[in-house]
């Protein structure tokens, strides 16, 4: 009996083990690609996502914007000398309403 709850035990500690892993490996394949993805790829246009940079002369640094091409959501990026990091002021949601 204790070895049958044992096996049981593990089967499903097994199967929650695996969901997670699933789960944790889709999340990623849905998001929206960073700007250092575009400029690795040589391009503006990643799927459905765009991406447009464009020089901050007050800050002297580089403002990237990228967007769903399908909802019209953005998110935008400030390079620093670390890397692309998201700004603190972002687009509405809906700009055109």
């Amino acid at each position: 009996m204790k070895t049958k709850f044992l096996s049981y035990c593990l089967g499903a500690s097994a199967v929650l083990f695996s969901l997670g892993f699933l789960i944790r490996s889709v999340a990623p394949a849905n998001a929206a690609p960073t700007p250092a993805e575009f400029i690795e790829q040589g391009t503006n246009k990643i799927g459905k996502y765009m991406m447009l940079q464009s020089p901050e002369t007050t800050n002297y640094y580089e403002s990237i914007l990228v967007w769903d091409t399908e909802t019209g959501t953005s998110t935008r990026y400030m390079r620093k000398t670390d890397g692309y990091v998201k700004a603190s002021q972002q687009l509405p949601t809906s700009p055109m309403e």
